[in-house]
């Protein structure tokens, strides 16, 4: 049976002999000689990167500020706020505030003091879970401010909304890139599920500090006394104290509070079900307009485009951008302006009715209702199962994304990559830099016509980017060394049908695209022949009718078969498959959004 922590969620329970004291001993092992040791600490910024980190408000700002909450007395050693929670945000008018990680040993990690004029806060503050404890360092005067209260600052004070949000980010940075956070994973590189957790708290901006138990024998010796098994790793560590074992995403996530609660009561005025660039512009738009939003997301933020190392042909980006930042940063607007983030969380089946409602039902039986629906829940890259032993590497040896989280486990060595789309020459460009060599097993006879000129240019002038046409991957060759690895694989001439086996040992795969309509099966929406979403215009009028469409005008532009249903990105028959008209149909959707309310 599952157990509840303090925190809420349903975790696996951990047996009897994993206690306190295996959470205390990793602690003190491991975070010495990883942490506290080889991390970046706030006593080594420079004046300016301190001034970003900590800026002093003036007096006309916390003037405005005093406003929205109330002051405090706060004895020395009082806790302000716990790791996992974040309901109020405080700055300091007379004291100091020490921002602080406890481990389980009974010892912390000092952070960072804040003092007169400072406040505290990460982008936490927006969604109500911190990663850091808060206590009083003195006796200290303290303005205390609600989250809901903060939420209205950043929604109607310009000044004050852009020095808030540019420090909450900044802090964000340093605490991800500096391994500060209150999670420690334990496992192992060769393990899929141990990749999983890593890609899911990486993508989802959450600080967490990674032990590769083949790399730290120390630390694999305490497991071992403990009697930690094969079967309970990965580990997780949380707070210092909790151990799950093993745990799924979802169980992590819920663990760590790091999504909104599903209200099922609440009739939203639009849910948004997949948060790529198409579905994170609608919730910005919508939200922003005053629609109530709930946005779905089954993994992460950013979709496909997500998992680029780099788009350099979007607007307004010259140096170009990593598809994380930029599912980050369009997250964060979103929930700036009050969208509700559901994540993870996967779409399982939409139910019409009754009346004009819409019910969205997720994976773990709860469910949403909303006037309005915007599908965005994309694409995602053909599997090669019908190659024996595809789906046991995938997680070990066979990925789907290329980002910092892959890269570092093929540095050196020979990879290959299938696909000839803009997606897989960044990931070439970007793996290229790292690896051996990589070779580009494409299908067709070049990359002209499925690749953006510029992406071609910068292949053809990499000396380690070897493309390999008319070629298709036809074996995979493994090794069970330490568990199941690839060794070699072999590849396949479609025309000459001449084969060649090479000893590469891990595959990014980026070829077709597979809509995410499934969970759309057995309602009255229209889909073509490849399972993409007809929207506007494409229906014919026999599908129309034989969706049951009983109002009187025709649907509008990216409306579904379903009155107030609208497909946007890159599950929409005939989309572009590009970022900016992603963003752009995203966008363009709330304006029908508001002339169907208005009906």
């Amino acid at each position: 049976m599952p157990a509840t922590t303090k925190n809420g969620p349903t975790v696996k329970p951990a047996p009897a002999n994993f206690t306190n004291e295996l959470a205390s001993d990793v602690c003190r092992t491991a975070i010495p000689r990883i942490v506290r040791a080889s991390t970046p600490s706030t006593r080594g910024l420079t004046e300016s990167q301190r001034n970003e980190l900590f800026p002093v408000l003036d007096q006309d700002e916390l003037e405005r500020l005093k406003k929205f909450g109330s002051i405090v007395h706060v004895p020395k050693d009082t806790i302000l706020v716990h790791e996992g929670e974040s309901n109020y945000f405080h700055v300091v008018l007379h004291g100091k505030l020490a921002i602080v990680l406890p481990y389980g040993d009974g010892t912390e990690e000092h952070i960072a003091d804040i003092e007169d004029g400072m406040f505290t806060g990460d982008t936490d503050i927006l969604n109500g879970r911190s990663v850091v404890r808060v206590k009083a360092a003195v006796d200290s005067e303290v303005l205390e401010i609600s989250r809901s209260n903060v939420q209205t600052i950043i929604q109607t004070d310009v000044d004050l909304s852009d020095k808030l949000m540019r420090t909450f980010i900044a802090r964000r940075v340093f605490l991800v890139q500096g391994h500060k956070g209150d999670i420690i994973l334990l496992g192992s590189r060769y393990s899929s599920d141990c990749m999983r957790l890593k890609s899911f708290l990486s993508r989802n901006g959450y600080p967490y500090l990674y032990v590769d138990l083949e790399q730290d024998p120390e630390t694999y010796n305490i497991l071992n006394h403990f009697g930690v098994s094969e079967e309970d790793l990965p580990l997780v560590i949380g707070h210092g104290k909790d151990v799950l074992r093993c745990p799924s995403v979802c169980e992590l996530a819920q663990y760590l509070r790091i999504t909104s609660d599903v209200d099922e009561e609440t009739v939203h005025e639009t849910i948004i079900v997949g948060a790529g660039p198409a579905g994170l512009a609608a919730g910005v738009y919508a939200a922003s307009e005053g629609l109530s939003t709930a946005m779905v997301e089954q993994e992460a933020p950013g979709g496909q485009a997500g998992s680029s190392s780099k788009i350099e042909n979007y607007l307004g980006f010259p140096l170009g951008i990593s598809g994380q930042d930029l599912a980050q940063a369009g997250t964060l607007q979103a929930m700036k302006f009050g969208a509700k983030f559901i994540i993870p969380a996967k779409a399982q089946q939409l139910e019409a009715g009754p009346g004009t409602l819409y019910r969205v039902h997720l994976h773990d039986k709860q469910s949403l209702k909303a006037r309005t629906i915007i599908i965005a829940s994309g694409a995602k890259y053909r599997r090669l199962t019908h190659i024996p032993h595809w789906e046991e590497l995938e997680g070990i040896a066979i990925f789907y994304s290329a980002t910092g989280l892959e890269a570092r486990l093929c540095e050196g060595k020979e990879v290959a990559i299938i696909g000839g789309a803009n997606s897989a020459g960044q990931a070439a460009v970007f793996l290229s830099k790292s690896v051996a060599k990589v070779h580009m097993l494409v299908r067709g006879s070049g990359l002209s016509a499925t690749m953006s000129k510029y992406l071609v240019q910068r292949i053809e002038a990499t000396p380690k980017i070897v493309v390999h046409t008319h070629t298709e991957l036809v074996e995979l060759h493994l090794s069970k060394k330490n568990g199941i690895q690839l060794e070699a694989i072999t590849w396949e001439n479609n025309e000459t049908k001449q084969r060649e086996t090479h000893p590469i040992s891990i595959i990014f795969c980026m070829a077709g695209a597979e809509p995410n309509t499934d969970w759309l099966r057995g309602c009255s929406i229209a889909i073509d022949e490849k399972g993409f979403v007809q929207t506007g215009s494409d229906i014919t009028p026999e599908k129309l009718h034989a969706a049951g469409w009983k109002r009187k005008r025709q649907p509008m532009l990216y409306e579904t078969t379903l009155p107030g249903v609208f497909a946007v990105g890159d599950l929409r028959s005939g989309n572009v498959k590009r970022v900016a008209s992603a963003v752009g149909e995203g966008s363009c959707s709330v304006q029908l959004i508001h002339r169907f309310l208005a009906e």
